[in-house]
């Protein structure tokens, strides 16, 4: 929830448009989407995340950031960012657990959710469950059936998300 917040904040500071979809010229990470480098659309928005500390989700093993500095990478991340996010689709994944499989995972390290694709999650966190942060601010627990558990938010309703996975 507070990811989803400070995502909101940094979008509401920036002509309504989220750091994924904004030129670095910018102040965006829009030329970060298909570096890999996952935790790039959450430094960008450190001063409204105040803290990499809730980067790390209390079920995870990675370890804490001190900060958002130099030392800070994707392995101090337990979440994806919706790297297509926008205001005007709600519905649309903007943050979740890193533990979800399903679509085509491309070579960037985007995983490419698809309206054909079935959405779960690994047992990696959480027993095979996990939550997902949404465009309009909502949070969504998710059970082992993934999306089949929220129809809404199946791909074939909200179109293809790209992920973001650290």
């Amino acid at each position: 929830m507070q990811i989803g917040l400070g995502f909101r904040i940094w979008e509401g500071d920036h002509t309504n448009h989220y750091p994924m979809s904004i030129s670095t010229n910018l102040g965006g990470t829009l030329e970060y989407v298909a570096s890999g480098e996952t935790f790039r659309h959450f430094q960008v928005a450190s001063n409204q995340l105040s803290t990499p500390y809730i980067l790390i989700c209390p079920a995870d093993v990675r370890p804490l950031a001190k900060d958002f500095g130099l030392t800070f990478g994707n392995t101090n991340v337990s979440y994806f960012v919706g790297v297509d996010a926008e205001d005007s689709r709600p519905q649309m994944l903007l943050s979740g657990d890193r533990n979800i499989v399903g679509g085509t995972k491309l070579a960037n390290g985007i995983l490419e959710i698809a309206t054909n694709r079935s959405v779960s999650w690994s047992s990696e966190l959480h027993n095979g469950v996990g939550n997902i942060g949404l465009v309009d601010g909502s949070v969504v627990s998710l059970g082992r059936g993934g999306f089949a558990d929220w129809p809404e938010l199946q791909p074939k309703t909200v179109g293809t998300n790209r992920l973001a996975i650290p």
